[in-house]
């Protein structure tokens, strides 16, 4: 199997629907360089839709607990220009039902070449990039607490991809103001505050990515590590997390141990994870001064990324909507970060670009 990996935006979003969250090889290989979405059937729906040029469903119905459900999945397409994938008896079942029949499906085996071809034979609608920006992101970290709560390795496969596709959709958002703040509404929505944090400084961070001049690689993984930095939260009871008044010193263990927590959730992972990730994960506390947690790192044992990801976190948990609290003006919140600069908890330097940032945005 390889991952769900999108290449360079091309004008069009191709959404591939596998039980797995993952491509194929043989999908994999034909989509090489094409902009994607993977997701599982489950995940099939308006936001998905709406946000797509054409799809492939990667189908087996032999490995199918509820058919009717996954069947179910693949209608939620009607209108989107669609490929299936599929074994021999999948694709008879599918060839039977008329919602289907008129619908391209391939036999497996069959080269990538099959696939392309059937693809090209697709009339393409406009891509709107935006909500599968967002959806992705949300999947993927549904998902992901999902796995945690079920004591399940988490399934970070998909964030490879869902990082590529949010980078992607930030750069059409960042052109336009309007743009960027509908942007900022599909974030919003969401109804988990921890989630909603993650894609907020996973929003953030990429902004003074583009800001930062870097690179699209140095991008998706400065995303990813954002969307990931406070997957060891999936462990507090949100009780805790999301108390009005001081945590008694029972409950603030309990929320300081979520960076460590997130780097043993990801370390027993699907898959491995990127060493830069681990380290943003596990020290995104840490202030230069030492007085950081959970290892009390200083200086020179603070990487750059997590640098980066400790400003873009305190800002975003300052100036957003939580139930404890509510939103801080941009200026007050750069104020706090300026005096923890000259405190000596902060990067000057990067404090001093990320300021120049969100004074540039207004």
């Amino acid at each position: 199997m390889a991952d769900a990996v999108p290449g360079s935006a091309s004008g069009t979003t191709i959404l591939v629907v596998s039980d797995t969250g993952r491509m194929a090889s043989d999908v994999a290989t034909a989509l090489r360089g094409r902009s994607v979405l993977c997701v599982r059937p489950r995940h099939v729906g308006p936001a998905i839709v709406s946000s797509i040029a054409s799809a492939i469903v990667e189908a087996d119905l032999r490995q199918v607990a509820d058919v009717e459900a996954a069947i179910a999945s693949y209608a939620r397409l009607d209108g989107v220009p669609t490929v299936f994938v599929a074994d021999a008896e999948t694709a008879r079942i599918l060839s039977a039902d008329p919602r289907f029949s008129a619908r391209p499906i391939l036999v497996r085996p069959l080269s990538p070449t099959a696939i392309e071809a059937a693809l090209a034979s697709l009339r393409a609608p406009v891509d709107t990039p935006l909500a599968g920006g967002v959806s992705a992101a949300i999947l993927a970290l549904t998902d992901a607490f999902a796995d945690v709560s079920a004591g399940r390795p988490i399934a970070v496969a998909p964030f490879a991809s869902a990082s590529r596709c949010f980078v992607s959709a930030l750069k059409v958002a960042a052109a336009a103001d309007a743009t960027l703040a509908s942007f900022v509404r599909d974030i919003e929505r969401h109804h988990s505050a921890t989630l909603r944090h993650s894609l907020s400084v996973a929003m953030n961070a990429a902004l003074f990515g583009l800001h930062l001049g870097l690179g699209r690689a140095e991008l998706a993984l400065v995303v990813e590590a954002a969307l990931l930095h406070d997957i060891g939260k999936a462990i507090v009871p949100l009780e805790v997390l999301d108390k009005p008044g001081r945590l008694d010193p029972e409950e603030l263990v309990a929320v300081r141990a979520h960076p460590s927590e997130g780097e043993r959730l990801l370390k027993n992972a699907s898959h491995p994870v990127a060493p830069e990730i681990l380290r943003v994960v596990r020290h995104h506390h840490e202030y230069l001064d030492g007085s950081g947690y959970p290892d009390g790192l200083k200086e020179q044992g603070i990487p750059d990324i997590v640098r980066l990801m400790t400003v873009v976190d305190i800002f975003t948990a300052l100036v957003e909507d939580r139930p404890y609290k509510t939103p801080m003006p941009h200026a007050q919140a750069v104020a706090i970060l300026r005096g923890m600069t000259e405190d000596g908890k902060l990067d000057p330097a990067i404090v001093s670009r990320f300021v120049e940032m969100i004074e540039e945005r207004g």
